[in-house]
């Protein structure tokens, strides 16, 4: 059985059956078995990114380590990552986007560990990639204190690395350090924005109950007459542009949206 396709972190399938796939007189072992005891099902595919693909399928979710695995498989057989639809799923449309979950690869290990539980907006995962050694060193020693850490609390402390990156040049990560400007300029800029829309489109309030983790925005409004629904209707028709400016927004910046 050729083992290649093995991109899985963790424990294997339990269902009760084993697919393979034949791909040009190869196996692939598509949910990764270790036993040979079960009902096997042998799929002919015309091509392993149609393995790839099924073999995904399979399971839910999918964390940015699993990702970064099946895109050294890629890498490896010379495939098209295209042709992958895990991929385009993620918003991973260009070789540069692509190199960048290549690199995780080669992360420390920390970094990887965290990536098996939080998904990082691609841009903090590209930034880790421009890091020197000593810089992820750093970050690593952040992950060993912080593994549990929100990705929004993560992205912050990656922000702040890149911006004082000459500083942490050779610096051992210490736990309990924290940056003395720990708001940086994008969160001002989106707080701002969030206080010039709830302005404009007054008397619904947009807002957010976990500082963007979720990805979610709140509207609020107060019901105190008969018309107050029509009215709110009305004023997010009306508003529609600039509500749609703000998400967009916030999606530039990665909070979860």
């Amino acid at each position: 059985m050729n083992s290649s396709l093995k991109w899985i972190n963790g424990s294997t399938t339990l269902s009760p059956i084993k697919f393979i796939a034949k791909v040009d007189n190869s196996l692939y072992d598509l949910n990764h078995f270790s036993r040979e005891d079960f009902n096997k099902e042998v799929l002919e595919l015309d091509s392993l990114e149609l393995a790839l693909n099924l073999s995904i399928s399979l399971y839910s979710p999918i964390s940015s380590l699993e990702l970064s695995t099946i895109a050294q498989i890629i890498h490896d057989n010379s495939l098209d990552y295209n042709k992958v639809d895990i991929f385009s799923l993620r918003d991973i449309k260009s070789d540069r986007n692509f190199n960048t979950i290549l690199g995780i690869n080669n992360f420390p290990e920390s970094i990887r560990k965290y990536l098996t539980l939080k998904t990082l907006p691609l841009k903090s995962i590209e930034l880790i990639t421009t890091f020197s050694t000593s810089l992820q060193e750093f970050l690593n020693g952040f992950f060993i204190s912080n593994i549990s850490t929100s990705y929004q609390k993560a992205k912050i402390f990656i922000d702040n690395m890149a911006i004082h990156k000459e500083s942490l040049e050779g610096v051992k990560y210490v736990d309990g350090f924290e940056f003395d400007d720990r708001k940086i300029s994008s969160h001002i800029e989106i707080e701002n924005s969030l206080i010039a829309i709830n302005s404009k489109v007054f008397p619904i309030l947009i807002s957010t109950d976990d500082n963007f983790e979720s990805g979610k925005l709140k509207f609020s409004f107060y019901v105190d007459k008969g018309n107050s629904y029509d009215k709110f209707i009305d004023i997010l028709d009306k508003n529609d542009k600039d509500i749609r400016t703000l998400i967009e927004f916030l999606k530039g910046y990665d909070l979860g949206l």
